[in-house]
């Protein structure tokens, strides 16, 4: 056979198994959104097409500063759904945070209370009027006559407590808070997904391509993802690397608050696995899950994802109630306030309105200790 009739069959044989894969993923593609459309909706057939709901949810935004952290573009408007599943819009102030505009300037005779988190200080699943700083303005307010209070709700979706620690020093400060609160821990535990990109390579946008466009792929993800398991090394291994990073952002947050003679509150976060249900778990306290989770690891040698993060987190919480004694920082126990009602959870850590209620309480009666005179 001569060279050029190989190297025709060559190319022939090359486009046909290339054609045949192609063909292959678009069945595949197209029968996995068709099963998924009957079930949910006809929108399906339009993911990575057209902009989807997912997209537009709260939990998705993009204004990445610096590479450090991400938060909402000004006015931009996100989708939620409340406890009963009903949709609404949630419109971003001009600063790219959730709740009312404020001025950079602090009102005069006004104490400043800045809230600092991730998607439970945001207020996934709530209105407005219905996140734990919205009403903790209102107990504040409520219940000291003698001074004004104003806060300022900074949580962002997935941050973590570096990233926490980037957006005090870039939004936080240029608000002059007199006080500044902490309220996060599962996403340093391994519950966020967020990171901030600094270059992303090559790879990294073809995979964030491929998921996005592609919901067989995204779906395998989310199956890889759910059945991930916890090992005692690799807890214990994952454990002691957070830890040390957690520690170290708190201190350098609550330096940084001292220096400018803020007063820095820290929160444990209430937060759950998926061994119980909401019909179940209420009345099963966060230390008694944390326990029933080891006691399997013990015995099988391995636990889901959920339940490795969870006693990743109760590890976080330990230190930092002792953190807390140490440096004489003010701590709101919200895993206590929540411990006989986290039938109050709506997913692995965000409250519903009741939740947040009980949680706002916990802050205000903190802060009025030292700040209603």
């Amino acid at each position: 056979m001569k060279p050029d009739t190989t190297r025709h069959e060559f190319w022939k044989l090359t486009v046909l198994l290339v054609a045949t894969g192609f063909t292959c993923v678009f069945l595949l593609e197209t029968g996995v959104r068709a099963i998924f459309a009957a079930k949910v909706g006809p929108h399906v057939m339009f993911y990575g097409i057209a902009p989807s709901a997912e997209e537009r949810n709260v939990m998705v935004h993009g204004n990445i500063v610096q590479g450090r952290y991400s938060k909402y573009m000004p006015h931009e408007t996100r989708l939620d759904t409340d406890v009963m599943g009903m949709s609404y819009e949630v419109v971003m102030n001009r600063h790219g945070f959730r709740g009312k505009d404020y001025s950079y300037e602090k009102p005069p005779g006004v104490i400043r209370v800045v809230t600092l988190g991730a998607s439970s200080t945001f207020g996934y699943h709530s209105r407005d009027n219905e996140t734990y700083p919205s009403m903790m303005e209102g107990f504040l307010n409520m219940d000291c006559d003698a001074q004004k209070f104003e806060v300022i709700n900074l949580g962002i979706p997935h941050l973590d407590s570096r990233q926490i620690l980037a957006l005090l020093q870039d939004e936080a400060f240029r608000l002059s808070p007199d006080v500044v609160t902490f309220y996060e821990g599962v996403n340093d535990s391994g519950g966020g997904n967020w990171r901030a990109p600094n270059s992303p390579s090559l790879s990294q946008k073809l995979k964030t391509f491929i998921h996005k466009h592609f919901l067989t792929a995204k779906l395998i993800r989310d199956l890889l993802d759910r059945e991930k398991q916890y090992t005692a090394a690799t807890t214990q291994s994952e454990r002691n690397n957070v830890s040390v990073e957690f520690l170290a952002n708190l201190q350098l947050i609550l330096n940084a608050a001292r220096s400018r003679n803020i007063t820095l509150v820290v929160a444990t976060q209430q937060a759950k696995s998926s061994l119980f249900g909401t019909e179940t778990i209420r009345g099963v306290t966060y230390a008694h899950e944390v326990k029933t989770i080891r006691s399997m690891l013990s015995e099988h040698g391995k636990v889901g994802q959920a339940e490795g993060i969870l006693l990743i987190h109760s590890e976080l919480m330990d230190l930092m109630r002792r953190w807390a004694s140490e440096n004489s920082v003010p701590l709101v126990d919200v895993i206590e306030a929540l411990d006989q009602r986290r039938d109050t959870l709506m997913s692995w850590v965000h409250l519903s309105p009741e939740g947040n209620k009980i949680a706002a309480r916990a802050f205000a009666d903190q802060i009025l200790k030292t700040h209603c005179r």
